[in-house]
């Protein structure tokens, strides 16, 4: 292992070696790479393109970016952020909404409201934006989840969603409840995932009446990936409810 001074650390394998100089080379002065979650800058994100100041990855730092990419304005407007990441929370919020219903299933610290995604409680049509990062694919009844996501949309109002794609480049969504739990990480990509996540995901928004738009990072160029940290593996759908709802 390597120390903060550079000094060498006997004792420690060739893996925790690499992670060191990983550490030290993200923690060095530069701005080739920007978190767009806590605005660090560096010459280079550290292991897993994790940001070494407010440790986000690559899907978080794809939320800021989504919602600018797709015009979609926080400021003034009631957003309900589903199972929020806190660096993902802690951005909206610094955005100032009028109303920041930060939704879990359980009593966590840091969310302001217990509902379950597929009852959520709300009365309809009194949000403009809602979030769900990585959320869906622990749902095992994701399409009653996005209808209800849909129900309490203002007219206009956008649902912003991303799910892992699995296997990589994956096309078609695979929903089989047969699949014992002892086998989900291996058919479904981790151990509490339902379902694996295809290209064709956002044909789920548009079923529950929602204009559907694509982000697709594989789509980037690659000095905004590069930049910013993000993969080209990811993608965001955004759907958006009818305007005379």
């Amino acid at each position: 292992m390597i120390s903060r001074s550079g000094e060498v650390i006997r004792g420690y394998g060739t893996e925790a070696l690499l992670r060191s100089k990983l550490w030290i080379a993200a923690h060095r002065p530069g701005t080739a790479v920007r978190c767009n979650l806590c605005e660090w800058t560096g010459p280079r994100f550290a292991e897993r393109q994790r940001c070494p100041r407010c440790k986000s990855l690559p899907r978080n730092r794809l939320v800021p970016f989504s919602l600018s990419q797709l015009g979609l304005n926080i400021s003034q407007s009631t957003v309900l952020h589903v199972a929020a990441n806190r660096g993902e929370a802690l951005y909206v919020a610094a955005q100032k909404p009028q109303l920041h219903i930060r939704a879990d299933l359980r009593p966590l610290d840091g969310f302001n409201f217990q509902g379950d995604m597929c009852n959520l409680g709300l009365e309809s049509g009194v949000v403009d934006i809602a979030i769900a990062w990585h959320v869906l694919e622990h749902v095992p009844d994701d399409a009653l989840a996005i209808e209800e996501v849909a129900r309490v949309l203002r007219p206009g109002g956008a649902f912003l969603m991303s799910v892992p794609i699995h296997p990589a480049g994956n096309r078609r969504t695979r929903d089989d409840r047969t699949v014992a739990a002892t086998d989900r990480e291996s058919v479904f990509g981790h151990h509490d995932h339902v379902r694996s996540c295809g290209l064709d995901y956002g044909d789920r928004l548009a079923a529950a009446g929602l204009t559907v738009r694509t982000l697709a990072c594989d789509q980037l160029d690659g000095t905004t990936l590069d930049t910013l940290g993000l993969s080209p593996a990811h993608v965001v759908w955004c759907g958006t409810a009818p305007a005379g709802q």
